[in-house]
């Protein structure tokens, strides 16, 4: 099961968060944030990417545990790329 819930926080950031459910039941949240430094950039182009363990309370979904150091190792800030996206992904689904 996937789910993507785009955000508009500002004029300049945007937050991107996929929900998958991994085999063990648990619910993950792989969440982009993307801004353009602070208007040096045309274009919404700079991002990170983070990892969570979400849990249900009074039905809305609050991350519960930031596991980017488990799923992403020794990165101290993982890029937001379709290729790390993937990565967590496949980690969260087969976890």
């Amino acid at each position: 099961m996937y789910a993507i819930h785009p955000t508009k926080l500002s004029d300049n950031k945007v937050c991107i968060k996929l929900r998958v459910a991994g085999e063990s039941n648990n619910c993950y949240e792989v969440s982009m944030a993307f801004d353009d430094s602070c208007g040096v950039m045309s274009d919404c182009a700079r991002g990170d990417l983070r990892v969570y363990i979400v849990e249900l309370q009074d039905g809305e979904f609050s991350p519960y545990h930031d596991i980017t150091d488990e799923v992403f190792p020794g990165q101290s800030i993982v890029v937001a790329s379709v290729e790390n996206l993937y990565y967590a992904k496949m980690w969260c689904k087969n976890h």
